[in-house]
C-alpha cells in the first residue's frame, strides 16, 4: 500500500513538473513575480534611502559638511579653491585652515576624510578637479600614509556618501569597496537596517525629522577645520611616556604596497593639471615616537617617486620652543592630534613654507571684497590683514610709518571685555628682539601725555611678511599714535 502511494505521489510530481514545462507561461509568471519582488524591494529600499529613515547620527559628519561648503562655494559663487588639502584627521586637526588662507591671501580649503588614506585624496582631486575647480597647490598631510591601503570603512563610507555625481561615484566603487559591501555603500537603509532592533529611537527620530536636514551646516563658510579645543597635555599624562615609554614603535609600521602607487598617482593628476603637489607631516608629541627617524626614511624612500613633491616635516626637525605639551591634545595615543594652540603654530610655519616656495604661483585676494568680508571675523584677521571699515571691535590708529630703521604695518586697538589689546605690526627685519619699547602719545582723564609701552612679541602668531607685538591697556586709556 505505501509502495503505491509512493508511486502515486512521484507520479504526480513528475506531471506538475511536466506541465510547469510545457507550460512557458508558468516560467513567465514565476519570473514576472520574482522581479515584482525585487521591484517592491528595491521601491521600499530607494524610499527609506530617500527619506532619510536609517540614517546614523551625523553630528560629527564633519566631511559632509565641508564638502557641502565646497560645493557651494565652486558652483553658486564660481570660485575657485587656491590651496586644497587631504589626508586623515591629522589634516584636519593639524591645519587652521583660515590662519592660512589670511596669512597666504588666498582660499585654503581641507577636503580630508578621517581615517583615510592615499586613495582617498586622488579620488578627492578628481571630484574637485570635474568640478572645474583647480587648486595651485594640493596639500597631503602624510600620516595618512602610514598604514592601511583604502582606510578605514566607515571613513570610506563618509566620503562617498559626501559626493554628488553619481556616475563618477560608481567609476569609483570599485576602488573604494570589495565587491559584498557596493550595496552597502550606496544604501544607509542596507547597512543601518540593524536599527530596526538596536536603535528604534534613532528611526523615530528619523521619521519624525523626514526631509529635514540631519548634518546642518555650522556655517555657511565651511573650510574644513575641526578643532580638539586647549585641552592639551597634562603632566599626570606626560608621565606615561616616562613609565609606558612611546606609543609608536617606528620599526614596526610598514608602509601598505599600494600606498605609494595611489600618492605617485595623486602626484601624476596634479603634474597632468599643472598643480603644486605639498607634502606635509603635522608634528605630535616629539615623545610618541620612539625613533621617528625610521619612519621618516620610509617616507623618503617613496618621495623619491614624486621629485617635484617639496616636503615640510614639522615632526622633524622638531620645534621644541614652540611645540610644547601645551600644542598637542591630551591624549596617549599613536594617532595623537594638536591642540587649537598647536593648529596655530602649525598654520603659520605652513604659510611661511608655502609663501617661500609657491608665493609666485598664488593669487593675492587680501585686496578683494569677497575674500576680506569671508575672513574679517575670525580672529587672526586683524594679525594678518590691515584692520577695515566695518570691524567694530577694531580700529586702526597709525599705518605705514618708518621709525628708525624698522617699518610700521599698522598700530590698532583692540577692544576686549576687561581691557583693550593694542597691536603692533612691524615688517620682519633681523634686528627685531621678543620685546620693545615704543614710544605713544596717550590721553587719560583728559590729559595728553607721551609714554612709553613694553610690547611683547606674540609666540603663536607669525605671519610670514610682519612679526606681531601686543599690549594690554586699561580701557579708559586712549591712545592717539606715535610720538613725532
Amino acid at each position: 500500500m505505501k509502495k503505491q502511494k509512493s508511486n502515486r505521489t512521484l507520479a504526480t510530481k513528475h506531471r506538475q513538473k511536466q506541465e510547469v514545462d510545457e507550460n512557458p507561461l508558468s516560467w513567465k509568471k514565476l519570473a514576472f513575480k520574482v522581479l515584482l519582488l525585487l521591484a517592491l524591494v528595491v521601491s521600499v529600499v530607494s524610499y527609506t534611502d530617500w527619506k532619510e529613515y536609517f540614517t546614523g547620527d551625523q553630528t560629527n559628519n564633519h566631511t559632509e559638511r565641508k564638502w557641502r561648503s565646497f560645493y557651494r562655494f565652486a558652483k553658486v559663487r564660481q570660485k575657485n579653491a587656491d590651496i586644497a588639502v587631504f589626508g586623515n584627521s591629522h589634516a584636519s586637526a593639524g591645519v587652521e585652515p583660515y590662519i592660512v588662507s589670511m596669512a597666504t591671501g588666498t582660499y585654503c580649503f581641507i577636503l580630508n576624510t578621517p581615517g583615510s588614506a592615499a586613495l582617498d585624496a586622488y579620488l578627492n582631486l578628481k571630484e574637485i578637479l570635474a568640478n572645474n575647480n583647480k587648486p595651485k597647490i594640493v596639500i597631503l598631510e602624510t600620516s595618512c600614509l602610514d598604514w592601511s591601503d583604502i582606510g578605514r570603512e566607515w571613513s570610506r563610507i563618509q566620503s562617498f556618501d559626501a559626493k554628488k555625481n553619481s556616475w563618477r561615484k560608481w567609476k569609483s566603487l570599485p576602488f573604494i569597496f570589495p565587491s559584498d559591501e557596493w550595496v552597502k555603500a550606496w544604501s544607509p537603509t542596507i547597512r543601518n537596517h540593524s536599527f530596526l532592533l538596536t536603535d528604534t529611537e534613532r528611526i523615530r527620530f528619523n521619521i519624525k525629522n523626514a526631509g529635514k536636514e540631519k548634518n546642518p551646516d555650522r556655517s555657511n563658510f565651511d573650510l574644513g577645520r575641526f578643532s580638539h579645543g586647549n585641552n592639551h597635555l597634562q603632566d599626570s599624562l606626560l608621565m606615561k611616556y616616562d613609565v609606558l615609554g612611546s606609543p609608536v614603535k617606528c620599526a614596526d609600521k610598514v608602509i601598505h604596497e599600494n600606498q605609494p602607487k595611489y600618492l605617485k598617482k595623486l602626484y601624476d593628476l596634479c603634474m597632468e593639471n599643472d598643480i603644486e603637489l605639498m607634502l606635509l607631516t603635522v608634528p605630535m608629541y616629539y615623545k610618541t615616537f620612539d625613533d621617528y627617524s625610521i619612519l621618516k626614511a620610509q617616507y623618503a624612500e617613496i618621495f623619491r617617486e614624486i621629485p617635484q613633491a617639496k616636503w615640510l616635516d614639522l615632526q622633524h626637525p622638531y620645534d621644541s620652543v614652540l611645540y610644547t605639551p601645551k600644542a598637542f591634545n591630551n591624549e596617549f595615543s599613536g594617532t595623537q592630534h594638536n591642540s587649537y594652540y598647536g593648529m596655530t603654530i602649525s598654520a603659520y610655519k605652513i604659510s611661511q613654507f608655502i609663501l617661500e616656495n609657491y608665493g609666485g604661483i598664488l593669487p593675492n585676494r587680501q585686496n578683494e571684497n569677497l575674500w576680506i568680508n569671508d575672513f574679517k571675523s575670525q580672529a587672526h584677521f586683524v594679525f594678518n590683514h590691515d584692520v577695515i571699515a566695518g570691524m567694530n571691535d577694531c580700529f586702526s590708529i597709525e599705518k605705514d610709518r618708518n621709525m628708525g630703521e624698522f617699518h610700521i604695518k599698522e598700530l590698532a586697538l583692540q577692544e576686549m571685555t576687561d581691557a583693550n589689546r593694542l597691536i603692533l605690526k612691524i615688517d620682519k627685519h633681523p634686528e627685531l628682539s621678543s620685546e620693545i619699547t615704543v614710544p605713544l602719545i596717550i590721553e587719560h582723564q583728559n590729559n595728553t601725555f607721551v609714554t612709553t609701552i613694553e610690547m611683547q612679541k606674540v609666540e603663536d602668531v607669525f605671519p610670514p611678511q610682519h612679526n606681531v607685538y601686543f599690549a594690554f591697556l586699561r580701557k579708559d586709556v586712549k591712545v592717539l599714535g606715535f610720538q613725532k
